[in-house]
């Protein structure tokens, strides 16, 4: 009794319903994030054992693949990686096993052992997913003896299985197609550079700005959120000219700096022309529309199960990265 006791203790705290709990635990839809958030608080505030709550929820002959990510509040791609967790659980549920998402915060990243679920036998392999888990705590991931993928992500350190889109080539042709709408000053607004994602879009960018003759301007934040994108035009209002155009490294980005123009009066793209990347559900409803590339998320969430599910029959099958290509979509911010 003691385990379905600590869940229902956690639901009454809330005031929510013990099957919402289980539902925000194996990660289901029709949750809001703000519930999700604080669920997954409210068990990390109680140094709980994590495995075993999240085992009292699903069949006792269950077979799971861990999909670690990073526990980030308020961010807008929460949904666009709800499609890749879809394509997890399809792929994953016809080889009978199901996923077991395990949120990383920042706490779990600095100290791994913090996460019970990693700590016990309950995975046969772990899909790691995003950019914004550092190198050190993959690398400890990779030490528990399991299989493991990298989806959007891959590093430099050594040699990992890994499924990413082909962020190079993807922001030579954002910047490209720019360049041909004739616009001479483009600045590329970023995260940090340590992120994967990060360096090759700089690295496509810096391409076509090299091959065009044009000075690349790139500033750097510590984040890449609507909030960033909206601070952020603060410090291009400077570079503001005729022609002048922003290729953000995400649609997050990209729609907060659009909001933060159509408050200050500028219209778009007359004024500013901005492109986004990902191309999230909310690029197209946007106002004006938001050009972007496509990244075929749902596919590379497939591939990633596959992958994970052929090195468990063959564990000492050769790392290999399988890297997706990227869809234009031009639209009305350029």
């Amino acid at each position: 009794m003691d385990k379905p006791v600590r869940l229902k203790h956690i639901a009454d705290k809330l005031g929510i319903s013990l099957s919402t709990v289980s539902r925000v635990l194996n990660d289901k839809p029709g949750i809001s994030q703000k519930t999700r958030d604080l669920v997954i608080n409210e068990l990390n505030q109680q140094k709980e054992d994590l495995a075993p709550i999240i085992q009292s929820t699903l069949p006792s002959n269950g077979r799971f693949i861990g999909i670690i990510g990073r526990q980030r509040s308020g961010q807008l791609d929460s949904v666009y990686f709800h499609h890749s967790t879809l394509a997890f659980d399809e792929t994953l549920r016809k080889q009978g096993y199901q996923s077991l998402v395990i949120p990383v915060t920042d706490e779990n990243m600095n100290n791994p052992s913090t996460i019970p679920a990693l700590q016990s036998d309950s995975c046969d392999g772990y899909i790691v997913r995003g950019q914004s888990l550092s190198p050190r705590f993959i690398m400890e991931i990779q030490s528990l003896g399991k299989p493991m993928v990298l989806l959007e992500n891959n590093l430099a350190e050594g040699h990992y299985n890994s499924v990413v889109c082909d962020d190079c080539s993807g922001a030579y042709s954002l910047t490209r197609h720019l360049i041909s709408r004739t616009y001479k000053k483009i600045i590329h607004i970023t995260g940090p550079e340590n992120w994967y994602n990060n360096r090759e879009r700089i690295k496509g960018y810096k391409k076509a700005m090299d091959e065009a003759g044009l000075i690349p301007v790139i500033l750097n934040k510590e984040d890449t959120t609507i909030q960033t994108g909206e601070k952020i035009f603060d410090e291009i209002r400077q570079y503001i000219q005729k022609k002048t155009a922003v290729f953000a490294v995400n649609d997050a980005m990209a729609i907060g700096l659009l909001n933060r123009c159509r408050k200050e009066g500028l219209t778009i793209p007359s004024d500013l022309a901005i492109t986004g990347f990902d191309d999230i559900p909310w690029a197209e409803m946007t106002y004006p529309p938001l050009t972007t590339a496509h990244i075929y998320i749902e596919k590379m969430g497939e591939l990633a199960a596959m992958r994970i599910l052929q090195l468990i029959a063959d564990p000492e099958s050769p790392p290999v990265e399988m890297k997706m290509p990227i869809d234009l979509k031009i639209r009305e911010t350029t």
